[in-house]
C-alpha cells in the first residue's frame, strides 16, 4: 500500500478543506447576517429585519448576487489551514508508529498527542499572519519596530492561543481517529464518517470552549492575567459562562467538521487504493 507523504496530504486536506467550506460558506454568512441584524438595522446597513435564514438567503442574492453568499468566505484561507493540520497530524501519527497492537492506551494518547500538536505546528506557522491580520487596521506602529521586537510582538498571546488549539485539535481529530476503528459495519461508511466527524468537530468545540472564552475576554478587556481572568468571568457568568456562545452555529460548524474528516478519508483511500494498483 502507497501511502501519500506530506506534500499529498496537504493537497488533499486543502482540497477537502476548500470543497468543505464552499459549501457551508453561504449558511455560514447568512447565520450571521441573522445573528447580527439587530446592529446592521441600527447603523442603516439594512433597510428591514430579516424573517429567517431563507428570507436572508433570498435577499443577499438579490441585491448581492449568487456571489455574495460566498463574500469574505475566507476559502482558501480555510483550505490552506485544513491541509496543513491534516498532513502534520499524518506525519506526526507515522513519526510515533503507535498502533492498537501496543494497547488501547497508548495508540488513543498518539491520536490525541498528533492531532494537538498538529494544530499547535500549523498554529505557529500562521499565528503571525492571523495576528497582523486583526491589528493592522488599528496599529500601524509595529512597522517601525526592530525585527526582533516585530516577531516578538506577533507572537504575542501564542501561549493561549496554542494552548485552545492543542486541546480543540486533540479532541477533533484523536477522538474522531479513535472511534473510527470501532463504528459498526453498517456505519463503516461516507455517511457514518460524516455524523462521526460531525459530532466531534462540535464536542470538539465544546471542550475547549473554557479556554477560548477565556482567551477572548482578555483580549476584549486587556487582563494581564488569564488566570484571574478565568476567575473574574466564573464570579460574573457562573460555570456556564465560559460556553457561552458553544452552541451557536453548530451546525455550520458540524457539516464543515464532518466533511473534512470524512472527505480526508475518502480521498486519502482513493489515493492510496489508485497507486497501489499501478
Amino acid at each position: 500500500m502507497v501511502e501519500p507523504g506530506f506534500v499529498q496530504s496537504f493537497l488533499l486536506g486543502c482540497g477537502v478543506g476548500v470543497a468543505a467550506k464552499t459549501v457551508v460558506a453561504p449558511i455560514q454568512r447568512s447565520s450571521y447576517l441573522l445573528q447580527f441584524q439587530d446592529h446592521l438595522l441600527s447603523t442603516g446597513q439594512l433597510d428591514k429585519p430579516y424573517t429567517g435564514l431563507s428570507n436572508v438567503i433570498v435577499r443577499v442574492v438579490r441585491e448581492e448576487g449568487v456571489s455574495g453568499l460566498w463574500r469574505s468566505s475566507g476559502v482558501f484561507r480555510y483550505g490552506s489551514s485544513q491541509g496543513l493540520n491534516l498532513a502534520l497530524k499524518e506525519q506526526i501519527k507515522a513519526t510515533l508508529g503507535s498502533t492498537q497492537e501496543n494497547g488501547l492506551l497508548s495508540w488513543h494518547s498518539a491520536n490525541l498527542a498528533s492531532g494537538g500538536f498538529a494544530g499547535v505546528l500549523s498554529l505557529l506557522m500562521t499565528y503571525p499572519i492571523e495576528f497582523s491580520r486583526a491589528r493592522l487596521a488599528r496599529d500601524l506602529s509595529e512597522q517601525r519596530m526592530p525585527l526582533m521586537d516585530r516577531i516578538i510582538h506577533n507572537y504575542r498571546g501564542f501561549g493561549a492561543a496554542s494552548l485552545h488549539i492543542f486541546v480543540f485539535r486533540s479532541c477533533y481529530f484523536g477522538v474522531y481517529d479513535s472511534v473510527k476503528p470501532s463504528l459498526p459495519s453498517a456505519l463503516n461508511n461516507t455517511g457514518g464518517l460524516f455524523s462521526l466527524g460531525f459530532a466531534t468537530s462540535n464536542a470538539a468545540f465544546v471542550v475547549s470552549s473554557p479556554i477560548l472564552v477565556t482567551r477572548l475576554r482578555v483580549m476584549r478587556d486587556r487582563h494581564t492575567s488569564h488566570l484571574q481572568c478565568a476567575r473574574d468571568l466564573l464570579k460574573a457568568d457562573g460555570f456556564l459562562g465560559f460556553f457561552r456562545g458553544a452552541t451557536q452555529h453548530f451546525l455550520v460548524r458540524g457539516i464543515a467538521g464532518g466533511l473534512v474528516l470524512a472527505g480526508f478519508d475518502v480521498a486519502m483511500h482513493l489515493y492510496t487504493h489508485r497507486h497501489s494498483s499501478d
